[in-house]
């Protein structure tokens, strides 16, 4: 089996994008953890988005006082700075990147229920940006091809989202594009080297689903894809540099699973792989975690140079 390398995160905690920090993080040894700074509140229930300039913007949350609206940035100095006060106060909602220097954060809930308000966060500060069709928390938001977000699923105060909606950042308004085949919390999406997103597991109120949806936005439509082999709620989706997408941990109906699987564009095929082969992955049970694709270690040169201005 070919080895490929993928961050399992319990639980992020980060922040971004202000000004662009120069410099890098304290130098830790590889394969290693190291202590950072500590935000000025506890959060449960928080978002965090990486930008291109190596900040991390945390967002909302529950805390101690209740659902939070404040946000924070995590910097190369390893330190967090505050980042403003969302215009809307939520915990479990979806942030994501837009690649026009704005961030966008959609969804979640407070004490009173869910959220349908979206909003932005950017050079000028915190703005507002339309209402979602479906108050939801727990979803999905994807950064599509063309610059639109898809927002998949999530709960809201009648049980578990079926519906489809996409964000265009030019229109500032949300669209409803169509409805998964079943409603799911709980799932994982992650979009495909031709476009695509692949939608998979979840929960529907009732079970644990092992069901994978594939939505087109060539086409706009939704169709079914290949099942995993394990129902899975609170799982993780990544796709790798070679195309294919690794599903990992989550909680099938009965317990906490270690195993993973792998998706292969080519072959449609979803495999299984044994909890055993720690080659792969780390075996820890866990769910409701986070996983990323770790750069090449060309490419940390190169965003280093980028950052320093080496190479424009």
């Amino acid at each position: 089996m070919k080895t490929f390398r993928v961050a399992l995160v319990a639980l992020l905690l980060a922040a971004s994008s202000l000004p662009l920090l120069r410099g890098d993080m304290p130098a830790v040894q590889s394969g290693q953890w190291a202590a950072t700074g500590t935000m000025s509140d506890a959060r449960n229930g928080s978002s965090a988005v990486l930008l291109p300039s190596g900040l991390v913007l945390v967002t909302g949350g529950t805390g101690t006082s209740g659902v939070l609206a404040t946000a924070e940035l995590f910097g190369p100095d390893g330190q967090f700075t505050a980042a403003g006060t969302m215009l809307s106060a939520r915990a479990d909602h979806a942030s994501v990147w837009l690649g026009d220097g704005r961030v966008l954060i959609v969804g979640g809930r407070t004490g009173e229920g869910a959220v349908a308000a979206a909003e932005t966060f950017g050079a000028g500060g915190w703005s507002a940006a339309g209402q979602l069709t479906d108050a939801r928390w727990g979803h999905t938001a994807t950064l599509l091809a063309d610059g639109r977000v898809l927002v998949v699923g999530g709960e809201n105060g009648s049980g578990p989202v079926a519906s489809v909606e996409a964000f265009d950042p030019a229109t500032g308004e949300f669209a409803v594009l169509g409805t998964l085949t079943s409603p799911r919390k709980g799932h994982a999406a992650a979009r495909l080297a031709d476009g695509r997103v692949l939608i998979a597991g979840g929960f529907d109120g009732g079970a644990v689903l092992n069901s994978i949806n594939i939505f087109d936005p060539s086409t706009g439509s939704i169709s079914v894809g290949p099942s995993l082999n394990v129902a899975r709620a609170g799982l993780s989706a990544t796709t790798l540099l070679g195309g294919k997408v690794f599903f990992f941990g989550g909680y099938d109906g009965t317990r906490i699973v270690n195993s993973g699987e792998m998706w292969d564009p080519a072959t449609t095929v979803v495999t299984l792989i044994p909890a055993a082969d720690a080659s792969a992955y780390q075996a820890i049970p866990r769910r409701d975690h986070q996983a990323f694709l770790l750069p090449s270690q060309q490419q940390r040169s190169a965003d280093r140079r980028r950052r320093n201005g080496i190479d424009g």
